[in-house]
Order: structure tokens, then sequence, then C-alpha cells
């Protein structure tokens, strides 16, 4: 079954291989997954792009603050909790404050 991906169709690597792979016998057909397989890499995939997205901000906050000379332990549950005091002494321009505290909201919210 061919996808349409706006792409032309008919490459010369994609016409040499189909009839290749049809051919070799070291080459195994890929089993269709069903739809509760499926549904569950995707779960996984979602769940570790999420990870990876709120690591990324705790990573972006912690460097931010410690710009300004605030140095934060590792973690997300100590992060948080120093993070709000930091924003409360800190002296950062307004809008950055307002940022960091977003983000920080983001950061805590419960998934």
């Amino acid at each position: 079954m061919w996808r349409d991906t706006g792409r032309q169709q008919h490459r010369p690597g994609r016409c040499i291989a189909l009839p290749e792979a049809s051919r070799n016998e070291r080459i195994d057909d890929v089993p269709v997954k069903m739809i509760e397989q499926q549904a569950l890499t995707s779960l996984h995939r979602l769940r570790s792009a999420y990870v990876a997205d709120i690591t990324s901000r705790i990573s972006t906050q912690r460097g931010i603050l410690r710009e300004f000379g605030y140095a934060l332990p590792k973690g997300a549950k100590t992060l948080v909790g120093r993070a709000w005091l930091a924003l409360d002494h800190a002296r950062l321009p307004v809008d950055l404050r307002e940022e960091l505290a977003l983000a920080l909201d983001e950061i805590d919210a419960p998934r």
C-alpha cells in the first residue's frame, strides 16, 4: 500500500529494491501489527517525547537561572520549589520572570 507523501514514488533505487526484495529469501516479510500493538507503541513514543520535553525544559530553567546567579540542584521536584523561590528573590526582568513562571507551571503540571 502506497501512501501519498507528495513526493515522487518511482525513484530508481526503489525500482531496483522491490524486485530484489521479492527474490531474496533472506529478506523476511514484516508482520502487520495489531491495532493494540500499534497503540501501545504509540503510547510509548508519546511518553518518551513528553519525558524528553520536560527534561529539556528543566535543563533550560536551570541554565537560565544559573546565568543570573542561582545554582539549582538536579531533579524536577527540587528544581520547581527552589526555582519559585529564586523567581521571588531574583532581580530578573519582568518579561523573563513571567516566561520562567509559565515554564515552571508547565513542568509542575500533573500528567
